[in-house]
């Protein structure tokens, strides 16, 4: 049983988003989406970043995810995002960070076994078992979003990545990443 899905952005407008470095490109939106009217869109680029990584990422105001919790019966979290991609033969892995601010978060890694070419994807996934970087998240007092997708090396390139509706919600039991 999940409880009611907590819409962290709609994905509508790029106005509070920012790439990462000069791998990423062209950040815009869309009308390539799921839900709503627009997405947000950029590109992978052979950029001087030398990264593996195109994506993007926005500050929120102070978010506390447990008070969406009044009863505490220690549900689990699970992030949804979905993602579309032309082409996933480069790709590693999407990512859902999640934290305080760039040096300070989780990231939760969907499969590209689960992405799609050419449709959007919706991960899921379990919000446990992170990458941390710095002190991780703090539940209480989220500040930090990112999305994105890791290539398989730095000079890959790929264009008009898309991602839409991100949220948030709790569930009694696990769930795996699935593409609905």
């Amino acid at each position: 049983m999940s409880r009611p899905n907590l819409v962290i952005d709609n994905c509508e407008s790029v106005a509070d988003w920012t790439i990462f470095g000069d791998d990423t490109t062209n950040l815009a939106t869309t009308t390539n989406h799921v839900s709503g009217t627009k997405s947000i869109e950029f590109d992978k680029a052979n950029g001087g970043d030398n990264t593996k990584i195109a994506g993007a990422d926005r500050a929120l105001a102070s978010l506390d995810l447990l008070s969406h919790d009044p009863d505490q019966l220690f549900y689990n979290f699970v992030a949804d995002v979905t993602i579309y991609q032309s082409d996933k033969t480069n790709i590693d892995y999407g990512f859902i960070r999640i934290g305080t601010d760039a040096a300070n978060y989780a990231e939760y890694r969907f499969s590209d076994t689960y992405l799609v070419d050419g449709k959007f994807a919706r991960m899921r996934t379990m919000l446990k078992n992170a990458f941390v970087t710095g002190t991780g998240c703090d539940w209480s007092a989220i500040d930090y979003l990112a999305v994105g997708v890791a290539f398989d090396a730095e000079a890959n390139a790929l264009a008009d990545i898309a991602v839409d509706n991100i949220s948030i919600s709790r569930v009694e039991q696990s769930v795996a990443a699935t593409v609905e």
